[in-house]
């Protein structure tokens, strides 16, 4: 079954082999049909996005569930997704954090973080800022800049866990530090403000202007003297994932 996983893997990626999508459909049904769990996940995909395969979400879901039934946390973690977001199904943000918690408690650090924004939304189950904290510090130090900059949110406000200014300025560097425009944006409004380091125009300028460099309106529109500029707000891109 490795071997045919693999040879699936080159052919839908064209690695050393001329990209063959439908080819590569065909060695991942034959692993899966024999409980390959990789490879019931990876022709999942195939299937939601019609790769190699006319575009069928039902038939992605049942192999994403078939997965995630013997184990494999990419296929709770996209199970939770589908259901959160009602991909091929309608959705269900309770079964969805089921399958999130599931994911999650295998190490699933995309899992935690999902888990995080539905704890402190109330998406699935009562809003709970403490939960919500404790999933968002272990996908933040596992290396997520979205979790970092939440994370330094809650230090901020105090959800979840006691107001630290200075914790919450540790982890919006972080998030900066991997190019998170609206952790900079933060860290400007800090210096500005003076909320948890002395107040510092001029450093409050610089980080405006790395937020505004890395495409943050807010920020572009405060450099132009504009007042209590609106800001959508962004989230992460979540999908299913391949194994």
């Amino acid at each position: 079954m490795d071997a045919q996983v693999k040879l699936a893997l080159k052919l839908e990626s064209g690695d050393g082999v001329k990209r063959d999508p439908s080819g590569a459909v065909r060695w991942y049904r034959a692993a899966a049909a024999q409980g390959d769990a990789q490879a019931q996940v990876n022709l999942g995909l195939a299937y939601a996005h019609g790769q190699g395969v006319r575009r069928n979400r039902k038939q992605a879901n049942q192999l994403y569930e078939t997965a995630a039934r013997s184990g494999n946390a990419t296929a709770m973690y996209n199970l939770g997704i589908v259901y959160l977001d009602g991909l091929g199904v309608r959705r269900d943000p309770r079964t969805a954090v089921t399958w999130l918690e599931r994911a999650a408690a295998t190490g699933d650090v995309d899992a935690a973080g999902v888990l995080a924004d539905c704890y402190r939304e109330g998406v699935g189950r009562r809003q709970d800022f403490r939960r919500a904290f404790a999933y968002y510090r272990i996908a933040a130090s596992a290396g997520s800049d979205e979790a970092q900059l939440s994370l330094g949110r809650a230090f901020f406000y105090g959800q979840g866990t006691k107001r630290d200014p200075a914790e919450a300025l540790r982890w919006y560097r972080k998030a900066a530090r991997a190019g998170n425009d609206r952790a900079m944006l933060n860290i400007a409004l800090m210096y500005a403000e003076g909320e948890g380091l002395p107040r510092r125009a001029s450093r409050a300028r610089h980080w405006l202007q790395r937020a505004a460099d890395a495409g943050n309106k807010r920020a572009s529109a405060l450099l132009r003297g504009e007042r209590n500029p609106d800001q959508k707000l962004r989230t992460a891109r979540r999908s299913p994932r391949r194994t």
